[in-house]
């Protein structure tokens, strides 16, 4: 049918073959030619504005296939697909796209074939990928049910705005720092949950989040990313009641919390930094420490851990015991 040139809710005018992959903010698919036949892996902005071909496939899905299956993690699409070679036997190929190039220069496309023997590996390299999606979404199921058995009103989390970038400590750090953790994705899928559930979710201001969190909790021993995360709910449940329901008084307490409401916590902390009794402010008190070169920020390294099966016998978390 003909599209409404004002709407830009349609995939194009080809043939869609498979599933839709939805990946960071765009929708991908595999479109087939209705003159030549050949596939090309393709991909839309999730508010229909950007409609981008990709690359084509060496490989495609037709009904010579056995099997065939894509995925798409971090900067790459990983393509599996099961064909019959000129031997009669079946060849596993896995097409590897670097969707991080730009397209008019050039395609970084790697080819794996593998005999009948090894095609369980490329089989093995897509469910993996997918088991890490799998995880994500469970950790933002169990965090929903968690804020419902609570009966939580509100569900805070920082605003960050991450660019990735080369942090010049190596590929390996890059990776953690940019893509690994899958932030869009787990943050798109608590909020949808939180939409289905009528909790609100709010976005905080993110300075001085990690300080505060272990300079006033850290007498709960738990660690940094933990003491990280309390001192944010404590940012949302004041900014709603301040600012949402109105059912405290306004002050200036949603970022930098007022010392007289961690009273014993502050004096405690004070004493194990030996901080000098006339710094009365957190923000100070910051500065001294980053100044003198101090480390505030309680590290797993400092507490017993364990790892401890999770979602399944292979998805491992580490608990401090």
């Amino acid at each position: 049918e003909d599209v409404d040139e004002d709407c830009d809710a349609y995939i194009d005018e080809e043939v869609i073959t498979g599933s839709l992959f939805y990946y960071d903010g765009f929708l991908y698919y595999i479109n087939r030619s209705t003159t030549n036949y050949m596939c090309r892996l393709c991909r839309i902005s999730s508010d229909g504005s950007e409609h981008e071909w990709i690359c084509d496939l060496v490989e495609t899905p037709d009904n010579s296939n056995d099997y065939f299956s894509y995925v798409v993690y971090e900067d790459y699409a990983y393509c599996s697909s099961s064909v019959i070679n000129m031997d009669n036997n079946n060849t596993t190929i896995i097409e590897i796209i670097n969707l991080a190039l730009d397209k008019n220069i050039e395609i970084e496309l790697t080819l794996y074939a593998f005999d009948a023997e090894y095609s369980d590996f490329a089989n093995t390299v897509i469910t993996k990928l997918k088991n890490k999606s799998n995880e994500i979404y469970e950790i933002s199921k169990k965090l929903i049910n968690t804020a419902i058995y609570y009966q939580c009103s509100i569900f805070s989390m920082e605003d960050l705005d991450i660019k990735s970038s080369d942090k010049n400590k190596g590929s390996k750090f890059n990776k953690l720092c940019n893509n690994l953790w899958n932030r869009t994705k787990l943050e798109l899928n608590i909020q949808k949950r939180c939409n289905i559930f009528g909790i609100k979710l709010l976005k905080v201001k993110p300075q001085y989040s990690s300080f505060v969190g272990n300079f006033l909790y850290r007498d709960l021993n738990l660690p940094d990313m933990v003491l990280s995360s309390i001192e944010i709910g404590r940012r949302g449940y004041e900014f709603y009641n301040q600012y949402i329901i109105k059912a405290k008084e306004i002050k200036k307490n949603v970022i930098i919390p007022e010392i007289k409401d961690f009273y014993d916590r502050w004096s405690k902390s004070l004493e194990e930094f030996n901080v000098p009794e006339e710094i009365n402010d957190l923000v100070d008190v910051y500065s001294y420490l980053k100044n003198a070169g101090t480390r505030y920020r309680v590290s797993l390294d400092d507490l017993k851990t364990e790892f401890s099966s999770c979602f399944s016998k292979t998805s491992l978390i580490l608990k401090s015991i």
